[in-house]
């Protein structure tokens, strides 16, 4: 594969947690409805970035565990969960490839926002079909705007790209960002083939600086594929947009297409499935630990004492859900002011512009 996602993604991260919106509140409290979440039960953030999803979703779940190949996300997300008070998210740094090897069986939910497309979905959903309780549902949330609805700025950015990066590139992560078979598709011949389908819709407003800077946030122009042009990418997609919308301000739109793939009634589990009947909490839920990783799942929750994840290469910890010796990660933004607070719900820390680079370097202390 010539494309690693998450090689492209540490170098989004500080951009990612700044940048990329989150969702509305009162669709994922829709959507944890749907889901009967209780305040009880185990929910899988897979691909969970910055927290974006695992944060609001923590105020209806027993235990959400937010799971991606980047470091940088997770300690972002742990830092977010941290400033808002919020205790009980365990971060694994791993992949949809290794969930039976990091996750325990149990968990109500398996969410994918906007992650879906860089797993093999067809493994993934008989992967969960060994690990969901029996009434578990695989959730993907997904763009659904065409590219005639999107707006002015959009095919200016991407002509600005194409003259930095060309458009090999792109071409390639369109295998994974669009593949040939849907999403729906792909599940309809899972385990998980009853689906139902909604719509989140919304708007925001930006600033041009916070389009340059969500810009860094895509898989096709992370910071990493422009090495030392991205200050210069970021000053003419300064210009482009500043060309359309002299006020400063643009409007971003927002649709998106939200699955809920369940079982059929009829489905028969996976011999030794040992998913819980009725979620953690169910009387019928067994005491297991699990070897592989050493997580407990005693049907009322996660021990996070148990839970423990080192990334050789950096010497991340992340230990009940904390993450140790946090970086600090530069945001290409060039025309903010020389101290600019992060303002973002999903951010750890202040950002402080170095002048004369372009740079901001976040001063963040993982407490």
């Amino acid at each position: 594969m010539g494309v690693v996602p998450h090689q492209l993604f540490a170098s989004a991260a500080a951009h990612y947690a700044r940048f990329r919106s989150g969702y509305p509140r009162q669709d994922v409290v829709a959507l944890a409805d749907r889901l009967r979440l209780d305040g009880s039960r185990i929910v899988l953030d897979v691909g969970c970035g910055s927290g974006q999803l695992s944060l609001p979703l923590a105020d209806r779940a027993g235990t959400v565990i937010a799971i991606d190949p980047v470091p940088e996300m997770l300690t972002l997300g742990q830092q977010a969960a941290q400033a808002a008070g919020v205790g009980n998210i365990v971060w694994l740094q791993g992949d949809a490839s290794q969930l039976e090897r990091i996750v325990p069986p149990g968990a109500h939910a398996a969410i994918f926002a906007a992650s879906f497309h860089w797993t093999d979905r067809p493994t993934v959903a008989q992967t969960l079909d060994r690990l969901l309780d029996a009434t578990g549902a695989i959730v993907t949330i997904n763009d659904d705007l065409d590219d005639a609805e999107q707006p002015d700025w959009v095919p200016a950015i991407t002509e600005v790209r194409h003259g930095y990066l060309g458009t090999g590139h792109a071409s390639e992560i369109e295998r994974f960002t669009c593949p040939a078979d849907d999403h729906a598709t792909v599940l309809g011949h899972s385990p998980f083939s009853v689906i139902e389908t909604l719509t989140w819709q919304w708007e925001r407003q930006l600033t041009v600086d916070e389009v340059v800077g969500l810009q860094f946030t895509y898989s096709v122009s992370t910071p990493a594929l422009f090495g030392d042009r991205a200050h210069a990418f970021a000053e003419d997609v300064r210009a482009a947009v500043l060309e359309l919308h002299p006020s400063e301000r643009v409007t971003e739109p927002f649709r998106l297409e939200v699955l809920i793939a369940t079982r059929p009634t009829t489905h028969q589990l996976p011999d030794g499935f040992r998913g819980t009947s009725g979620g953690p909490g169910d009387p019928r839920s067994a005491y297991r630990e699990d070897p592989r990783n050493g997580l407990r799942d005693d049907g009322v929750g996660l021990d996070l004492d148990q839970q423990c994840r080192v990334d050789q290469s950096t010497d991340l910890e992340y230990r009940g859900g904390r993450a140790d010796d946090a970086e600090d990660l530069p945001v290409y933004l060039p025309h903010l002011p020389p101290t600019a607070d992060v303002g973002d719900e999903h951010a750890g820390a202040d950002d402080v512009l170095q002048p004369g680079t372009g740079l901001l370097e976040g001063d963040r202390d993982p407490a």
